[in-house]
């Protein structure tokens, strides 16, 4: 990555900054959401087609081919919608990151003009990040016309311990908030990796820990999860601890562990950044 500045503007009194955290962005989060959400109505409302194919007098065989039929062509739209919804999410996230991180080095510089440049670093990372979220847009489906079909099979030698309708409701449910959870923790996840890429492709090797201090952080005494585990470690430990962006913890850094709202804080070292 190159950084493009005006080096009349830059005030170097001190050599080393203290930047600001490049926190993700609630407007990309809502957006993928939405977008998920978009799957799990289309997904409801074939479900709900195939309740009324399995009250009807058609014979078993049937209806379970009648079945397979319409489980095959929702999951083939939803695959075909992974990889644009997935681009979408990935471009708004980078461009808001890429701002922020611009703002967050002016401020930090006390320069007027700064530009960055995308280095490799941060196209593996969204590439990767490709990758992983079109796979998890696409089991949105696949995971949901999994349980059905139990649920239907159930259903059919009556083993099922509630009514079909009722377990189809409550499946419904379960695939909402799957869709809710990968777009809060998709969102998380690629702000870390791309901070990490940005950070040290312009020469930012370290940064501070800084968790959302409250009882909701891993590892708080008395807190609602007091022990860390393999996971999500212990970050109640790591508050304003130093770490290097070359030497991540076993989960990972701040963003990187499931549900993690930690966030890091850039230590610039002038003399290292990668500037033109």
């Amino acid at each position: 990555m190159t950084i493009i500045i005006n080096p009349d503007e830059l005030n170097d009194k001190k050599n080393t900054r203290r930047g600001q955290a490049v926190r993700p962005n609630r407007s990309v989060q809502v957006s993928y959401r939405n977008a998920l959400y978009d799957i799990t109505r289309m997904l409801g409302k074939n479900t709900q087609e195939i309740i009324s194919l399995l009250t009807s007098k058609a014979p078993s065989m049937e209806v379970l081919e009648q079945l397979n039929d319409a489980i095959a062509r929702s999951q083939s739209r939803a695959d075909n919608e992974a990889e644009r919804i997935a681009q979408q999410f990935l471009d708004d996230a980078n461009i808001q990151n890429k701002q922020r991180f611009e703002n967050m080095l002016k401020k930090s510089l006390g320069v007027n003009y700064l530009a960055t440049i995308s280095g490799e670093n941060t196209e593996i990372a969204l590439q990767a990040a490709r990758v992983t979220n079109v796979g998890l847009i696409k089991s949105i489906a696949s995971e949901h016309w999994s349980k059905v079909l139990l649920a239907v099979n159930k259903n059919l030698t009556g083993t099922l311990k509630m009514p079909l309708t009722s377990r189809l409701k409550q499946i419904g449910g379960i695939t909402t908030r799957r869709a809710k959870f990968i777009a809060r923790d998709q969102t998380s996840k690629i702000v870390s990796q791309l901070n990490q890429s940005r950070q040290s492709d312009a020469g930012i090797k370290s940064y501070t820990w800084r968790t959302s201090e409250d009882e909701r952080v891993v590892g708080t005494p008395g807190g609602d999860y007091p022990k860390g585990n393999k996971a999500h470690g212990d970050h109640y430990k790591r508050n304003d601890k130093i770490f290097y962006w070359s030497n991540p913890p076993s989960d990972g850094h701040p963003g990187d562990a499931i549900n993690c709202r930690c966030v890091a804080i850039p230590k610039i070292d002038i003399s290292e950044l990668n500037t033109l």
